[in-house]
């Protein structure tokens, strides 16, 4: 999995999630979901993660942002927390960016506590999910402008309407000599 030549590969750091909890028994909790959230990001193509002994070796350490992800090499971390009052689950993460320390997105997860293995799926798989976006928008600049062209020729590709077929063809054709004109909002 390497990165195209002279774009650095995205990467990122899961820490271990604060336990806000009164009770520290539900530590194991913090870092199950850290770890569910590990390896789920793992399964994404291109994206270099940070194994859990090396991201857990900064628990409990208040450090910048920016040199946790200069220690561990990395373009991204996600950090987060935990806690719980009675049947009731709140996790916070965020996705902050190494280079200055700033927040990329940032969600929060409300839950009852029924079954944890599956609140700790469900939230890691939102979790994994949302930056994704995020950094896959940071790795590849994207034309938006032809990315609206292939949008709407895909749609007039599927419609059966007598001219469909060669609104579609003019929008997906390369240049600007293709494209018929569009009426407002299609």
């Amino acid at each position: 999995m390497k990165a195209e030549r002279g774009k650095p590969q995205p990467s990122i750091a899961v820490l271990p999630f604060a336990n806000m909890s009164a009770d520290k028994e539900n530590e194991y909790f913090s870092d199950g979901l850290a770890e569910e959230i590990i390896n789920l990001l793992a399964k994404i193509p291109n994206l270099k993660v940070i194994a859990r002994t090396s991201s857990f070796s900064f628990r409990g350490k208040e450090q910048d942002i920016r040199k946790v992800a200069e220690t561990l090499g990395v373009s991204h971390v996600l950090e987060g927390s935990v806690r719980r009052a009675g049947n009731r689950l709140r996790v916070t993460a965020q996705l902050i960016d190494a280079a200055d320390g700033a927040h990329l997105w940032s969600e929060r997860y409300d839950r009852d506590m029924t079954d944890v293995f599956a609140i700790q799926d469900e939230i890691g798989q939102a979790i994994s999910e949302a930056p994704q976006v995020r950094l896959a928008q940071r790795a590849k600049a994207v034309n938006v402008d032809a990315y609206q062209l292939y949008l709407k020729g895909q749609y007039h590709r599927f419609r059966f309407a007598p001219d469909s077929l060669a609104k579609a063809q003019g929008m997906l054709r390369p240049g600007p000599r293709h494209r018929p004109k569009l009426r407002s909002g299609l």
